[in-house]
């Protein structure tokens, strides 16, 4: 099993948490990221790319930027949020890092379509959050679906109501996938 040779990965963002902090604040998130699987190209999401690490790494230094959360404070609905490509979860995980503090508990959805990419990536989110032994996932602050860009699902929970921001790196590397994305 490739997840057997699996190994984390820490990385730690300069973190504006826009508080009055003598000392600058951090953020960090531990990624497990699986080799890939040689017999098949769609298992890339086994690894954790550089695209989102730069991403989240923008995300951390400036949140307002990609989060408003004043916004979400008006709304009579959380904030909502899908990750598309997800792979490994960075995205996703920096994400309700972020928002850990906001009054009204987001919705973080991150999907992928691989089997295995999936499990390392739920793997990701109990890493960051809790232990797969806790056993309730509905109170974990980041949900992983599966989502076939082909043939979405859109009439079933959670995507049957519309996200406020759809993240997403590195996820085009077929012309055929922006079609799809669109």
């Amino acid at each position: 099993d490739s997840l057997d040779q699996s190994y984390t990965r820490s990385f730690v963002f300069p973190y504006d948490s826009s508080s009055s902090r003598s000392e600058p604040a951090t953020l960090k998130v531990e990624l497990i990221d699986a080799p890939l699987i040689n017999s098949d190209h769609t298992s890339v999401g086994l690894q954790s790319w550089a695209s989102s690490i730069f991403f989240a790494e923008r995300m951390c230094a400036n949140p307002s930027t990609f989060f408003s959360t004043s916004r979400d404070l008006e709304k009579m609905r959380p904030f909502r949020v899908l990750e598309i490509g997800a792979g490994t979860g960075m995205l996703s995980i920096t994400t309700a890092k972020i928002l850990c503090d906001s009054v009204s508990k987001p919705i973080i959805v991150a999907t992928d379509y691989h089997p295995d990419v999936l499990e390392n990536l739920q793997r990701n989110v109990y890493a960051n959050f809790s232990s797969p032994s806790s056993g309730d996932d509905d109170e974990l602050p980041v949900a992983v679906h599966k989502l076939d860009w082909e043939t979405p699902e859109f009439d079933t929970k959670p995507f049957n109501e519309p996200f406020d921001i759809i993240l997403g790196a590195d996820v085009v590397y077929h012309p055929s996938h922006a079609q799809l994305i669109r």
